[in-house]
């Protein structure tokens, strides 16, 4: 009689759990909330934002960006006054890039759903490129630092996120 062998069993792949993220807004009166889910070499972000009495947790953006790309929130990503906007952060193609969205999920302006800070400044300075965008100034104006070209320090810039607009600052904000 040969011996009884048991089969060996496969292991089932177990898909990993979204990863989740809320950051409150400085009044404490809404919340962006931050899914990560990984597929193979990409990773789907999404974002919700929700509030006490102006609206239930919706969605307002989502994108897919392949790895090692990533996208976060920043440390101070909501607006003053009122909540109205908040930025993202996306790195890891070698240039970092901010994303400008509502929170109510609706165009930013001029039927643009999301504003990409770069985009609108590469247009108009040519002879700079951004380092970093700090936070809030004021409801709508995002600071802005910028490197020259040849890599010395240059100026910081208000972005107006309601004219799509920018202004050069006499100081630099680091």
């Amino acid at each position: 009689m040969a011996p009884l062998v048991s089969p060996i069993p496969t292991p089932t792949p177990v898909p990993e759990l979204p990863k989740v993220m809320n950051v409150e807004s400085p009044d404490m009166k809404q919340t962006l909330t931050m899914k990560e889910q990984k597929n193979g070499s990409s990773v789907t972000h999404t974002f919700l934002t929700s509030g006490e009495k102006e609206h239930a947790q919706q969605q307002v953006f989502t994108k897919t960006v392949d790895l090692p790309k990533t996208i976060t929130i920043p440390f101070n990503a909501w607006s003053p006054g009122g909540n109205k906007y908040f930025f993202l952060k996306e790195t890891g193609s070698g240039l970092d890039s901010y994303i400008v969205l509502t929170s109510l999920g609706k165009p930013v302006a001029r039927d643009l759903q999301t504003v990409v800070v770069e985009e609108l400044f590469a247009q108009k300075y040519a002879d700079y490129k951004i380092t970093d965008v700090t936070g809030w100034a004021a409801p709508t104006l995002l600071v802005v630092n910028t490197d020259k070209l040849d890599g010395t320090v240059g100026p910081s810039f208000w972005f107006d996120v309601a004219s799509l607009s920018f202004t050069r600052l006499s100081t630099r904000f680091n």
